[in-house]
């Protein structure tokens, strides 16, 4: 922040994910440190209600807002009434806050069972950190492994791995969601990988 301050550059604060820290609180935004008003502050519904919502919000100086307010407007017109009244509702009434109650459980739950099968089945050709929130483990790979044919050989497979390249990690990384897949999903793609992977060794 001192030296965002020092050269008055603004600071983009990106923070979609913060209603789905897992275990704990999220640590207090970038936004709480800015007496000058140089953070934007994003955030989203997009990620917490349904994908394809599309709400969500921006925190700034006043003069800042506005002008993104009517580039907005000159672009699509806003967001749908119909979906503002939804989240409108979900939040005043109490919903909301159940909801994220009820995600993050289940979070936890998939979360670690995609952990345990990684330490079951992959702990010999990756490493990986226990994710504090959001959807995704990534999974760095301790050999020289190929990600792209990786990546090409699942998919013939039927299961879909994110690779780091895609992401701009030149690492041998893999991004994997525990978000969407069902347990027996991810315990197939798992063994999936694994299978592939001996072929490496």
């Amino acid at each position: 922040m001192k030296k965002s301050q020092y050269f008055q550059l603004p600071v983009i604060e990106d923070d979609i994910y913060r209603d789905l820290w897992i275990d704990e609180p999220a640590p207090p935004p970038l936004k709480t440190f800015d007496p000058q008003g140089q953070v934007l502050y994003i955030g989203s519904f997009s990620k917490t209600i349904a994908a394809g919502l599309r709400i969500g919000w921006l925190a700034g100086p006043e003069s800042v807002i506005k002008r993104r307010s009517d580039l907005r407007m000159q672009l699509d017109y806003g967001s749908s009434y119909v979906s503002q009244m939804l989240v409108l509702e979900m939040l005043s009434s109490g919903l909301y806050d159940k909801h994220m109650e009820r995600t993050r459980t289940r979070l936890k739950q998939k979360r670690d069972f995609l952990l345990q099968l990684l330490n079951r089945h992959l702990a010999d050709y990756a490493t990986w950190s226990k994710p504090s929130g959001g959807f995704f483990i990534w999974v760095a790979f301790k050999g020289n492994i190929d990600t792209r044919k990786l990546f090409k050989e699942c998919l013939n497979s039927g299961v879909l791995i994110n690779p780091g390249f895609i992401y701009d990690d030149h690492h041998h990384t893999v991004r994997l969601s525990f978000a969407y897949p069902s347990f027996e999903e991810m315990e197939e793609g798992i063994l999936t990988m694994k299978a592939l992977l001996a072929d490496y060794g």
